[in-house]
This record gives C-alpha cells, sequence and structure tokens, in this order.
C-alpha cells in the first residue's frame, strides 16, 4: 500500500468533532462471487449497529481514492491489493460512478 504521511490527516479529537457536524464521504465495496453471490458484513459500530451492510469505510482528509480503497480492502476484508488499483470512471445519468479494477491476495 502506497505511505500516507500521518501529519497530513486529522488529529483524532478533531476528526471525532468533523464525524459529529459535518457529512463524511465513504466507500464500499461490492464483492461478488463466481455464483453471484454478495459479500455482506454485518455492522458492529453505531448508527446502523446489526444491519447487514457491503463493507466499507470513510475516505480520510487528504487521503486519494486509490489509497482509502486499499486500506479499506486491507483493514475490512484482510485483502492486499497487489500491483495497485485502477480506477475507472463512467457516466450514470448526472452522476459518476468510479469502479476499482485490481488483483487481491491474502492480507497479513
Amino acid at each position: 500500500m502506497a505511505h500516507i504521511d500521518n501529519a497530513a490527516l486529522l488529529p483524532a479529537p478533531a476528526f471525532a468533532a468533523a464525524v459529529a457536524a459535518l457529512p463524511l464521504v465513504s466507500l464500499d465495496w461490492v464483492l461478488t462471487n463466481p455464483d453471484g453471490q454478495l459479500l455482506l458484513g454485518q455492522r458492529l459500530n453505531a448508527p446502523a449497529r446489526g444491519w447487514w451492510f457491503t463493507p466499507g469505510g470513510r475516505i480520510r482528509k487528504n487521503e486519494a481514492l486509490a489509497h482509502a480503497l486499499q486500506r479499506v480492502a486491507c483493514d475490512e476484508l484482510g485483502l492486499a491489493p497487489q500491483g495497485g488499483i485502477t480506477l475507472n470512471n463512467s457516466s450514470v445519468g448526472n452522476a459518476t460512478l468510479v469502479t476499482a479494477t485490481g488483483a487481491t491476495g491474502g492480507g497479513s
């Protein structure tokens, strides 16, 4: 995974204040197996504790999208994208859909 300078991130207390006061940008991985089954995880934290969701996480301030995708894949799924992640943009109506591709191997 590419190195990110932690000094560029908000300190934990400032991030907690921002979480309470501002809308946040997050990402989700939508993973299926060859049979078309979708991977879901049960949330452990509020506000949706106990609900089933696709795995994901927040994008940190000053964090590149590709890095956030790699970090979440590693932290939430134990996957280590090999050779990085390629981002692909496409238009869907008035929105932009960003998809990511990359081979994965087991995490450490």
